[in-house]
């Protein structure tokens, strides 16, 4: 968990200095998510995939940046992790990171079956759709899309369609700005969902906020084995593999939310 977190943050961080919309950061995200659904973190350096992710990202939301930028980027945000600096591309670490962002890319490309346009499907794109749909107030939509973006840090991408997280935002956002969402019929048949699967979405937010900051992890495969606790996949994937984050506020009461 610490580093889906330390990765999905990584590759936020990138994202703003490569000047990317948060469209194509979720995408990079969710790519990188289920990539460690599927691989351990213990077999592959979360830092070289995170960029060959975001890499993908690019390409995927027609974003194009060029390698040796992004590889540049992610070196410049990990340069003293390992007790190395990195001066740009003058670097001698510049060219062996480039590289391995480039294998990378291929592998990750190869392990999720050359099909990514699936990844462009994630709980911002419902989140405006579901406010109209529950005549919800604007103030609703900022704290919703950034419960949506901490969802992201976590394996809620994996495990649960995005229908389901963005209403788990929803849900969160109104119990943080106290407004009432509607009960006849139930707000969560009218978005077609579960309070089952509202609960699993907003358990994993939940648990993100009592994580400490997102840093790098050196870890063997033993310390991954006893570190995750990760919800089994929708899709068949295998499990791989921390985190307090403040982009939607507050964190909300575990109170039920307010119907009316």
């Amino acid at each position: 968990r610490r580093l889906r977190n330390y990765g999905a943050d990584l590759i936020q961080r990138a994202g703003i200095l490569l000047r990317l919309t948060q469209l194509a950061i979720v995408a990079s995200q969710t790519i990188f998510q289920r990539f460690y659904f599927r691989k351990s973190f213990a077999e592959f350096d979360v830092r070289p995939i995170a960029a060959a992710c975001a890499f993908l990202g690019t390409k995927l939301c027609e974003e194009h940046r060029k390698l040796p930028a992004v590889a540049g980027i992610f070196l410049q945000l990990t340069t003293g992790e390992d007790g190395e600096r990195a001066e740009g591309p003058s670097s001698p670490l510049f060219n062996p990171f480039k590289s391995r962002v480039e294998r990378y890319e291929r592998l990750v490309l190869k392990e999720l079956g050359f099909v990514l346009g699936q990844f462009l499907e994630h709980p911002h794109t419902y989140v405006l759709h579901y406010v109209d749909a529950l005549d919800l107030p604007k103030s609703v939509i900022s704290s919703a899309w950034g419960y949506c973006n901490d969802s992201l840090r976590t394996g809620v991408s994996c495990t649960s369609p995005p229908t389901a997280a963005a209403a788990a935002a929803i849900s969160l956002a109104c119990r943080a700005n106290d407004v009432v969402l509607p009960k006849s019929p139930p707000w969560w048949e009218v978005l077609d969902t579960s309070p089952d699967e509202l609960r699993v979405v907003e358990e994993a937010i939940w648990d993100l906020y009592d994580q400490p900051k997102p840093e790098y992890l050196s870890v063997s495969k033993e310390q991954v084995d006893a570190d995750v606790e990760e919800p089994r996949p929708q899709n068949g994937d295998s499990a791989g593999g921390l985190v307090r984050t403040t982009s939607a506020g507050a964190r909300p009461t575990l109170s039920r939310t307010k119907s009316r």
